[in-house]
């Protein structure tokens, strides 16, 4: 089996990055654009050093409501696909709405989370549970519907109910999916 994480593997793109900051730091310097436009690599290197308290405390901050907002996306995502699962009624009225709810963008809705909730991290989990909540429940709906309709036949046959049904064969054929839409 090939690794991914070999040190062989880390040379190129440790190098696509290195000509990459290199050519970014000569086209600054070459061109004179004003640091407030492009800063160079080095001037932003230089200021995460010295501000590295600050970015540290802030970074911590955006991962805290990050993992929140991302906890609060999982939570409902996993609800309300099970409900969809276990309802065509439900399946038939949000899916639609779930796809087309994707038309909106979250620049736009972002100022109204600040103007309903206030500048609190109410809206800011809210923002990030709206960034990560579809691709989860699309991907976890879209899962559970790939079961194997044979397995499904094989199961009730065997006297397992819709409950049996799905914690032993809609659930595991739904974990791929859910991994790759996290």
């Amino acid at each position: 089996m090939k690794q991914y994480f070999s040190i062989q593997n880390i040379w190129v793109p440790a190098g696509f990055l290195a000509v990459l900051l290199i050519a970014w730091e000569l086209l600054v310097r070459l061109t004179a654009v004003r640091p407030q436009v492009l800063p160079a690599p080095t001037l932003v290197a230089s200021s995460g050093w010295e501000h590295r308290n600050a970015l540290g405390a802030h970074a911590l901050a955006t991962l805290n409501v990050t993992l929140l907002g991302f906890a609060v996306s999982l939570a409902c995502a996993w609800l309300i696909a099970i409900v969809i699962d276990f309802s065509p009624l439900m399946r038939r009225g949000l899916v639609p709405l779930l796809i087309s709810s994707q038309t909106i963008p979250i620049v736009a809705i972002a100022p109204l989370m600040i103007i309903w909730f206030g500048f609190g991290l109410l809206p800011k989990i809210l923002v990030v549970a709206l960034v990560t909540f579809f691709p989860v429940t699309i991907g976890l709906v879209d899962g559970f519907a790939r079961a194997d309709r044979e397995a499904s036949a094989l199961l009730r046959s065997m006297g397992a109910g819709r409950i049996k049904e799905f914690l032993f064969l809609r659930l595991p054929s739904a974990l791929p999916l859910f991994f790759t839409s996290l």
